[in-house]
């Protein structure tokens, strides 16, 4: 049963790569009406990224479902069915550049892209540091009220 408005797609992928692919370059390609526009899969220890360039993806559930190592540019797609991104799990080394297509959706969309990558080592240890530094001036305003 479908969820009340929501609308699926009765045809898979547009373009679709699995892990460890190598290196693949899609240009100029469109994607219309499908699952997943472009469900570019890579792994985090790839050598060649996966690239995309002057892609467009319409009226698709998700436009651009993307995992590690994948260059995008130039792209663009709508959120008329679905989110614009999805950033797998643990994703690491994709370097994305995406324009939103003007237009609401035609259906129930939660979101416009959804984030689920992971930070690198080094922004990760940069993050704890900012982290310990905004609960340290916190706790000096706390102190500073007499609290």
């Amino acid at each position: 049963m479908i969820t009340p408005g929501y609308t699926k797609s009765l045809s898979e992928d547009g373009f679709r790569t699995y892990g460890g692919v190598g290196k693949v370059t899609l240009m100029n390609c469109t994607a219309k009406n499908t699952r997943a526009g472009f469900e570019i899969g890579g792994t985090n220890d790839a050598e060649n990224r996966t690239e995309l360039r002057g892609c467009q993806s319409i009226g698709t559930e998700r436009a651009f479902l993307l995992g590690s190592n994948v260059l995008v540019r130039n792209c663009r797609g709508d959120i008329e069915y679905g989110p614009l991104l999805y950033l797998r799990e643990n994703t690491v080394g994709a370097d994305v550049e995406l324009e939103l297509v003007p237009g609401m959706p035609k259906s129930t969309v939660h979101t416009i892209a959804t984030i689920a990558g992971r930070l690198s080592q080094a922004e990760d240890a940069s993050a704890s540091t900012e982290d310990a530094g905004e609960e340290a001036k916190a706790e000096d305003k706390a102190e500073a009220k007499g609290e």
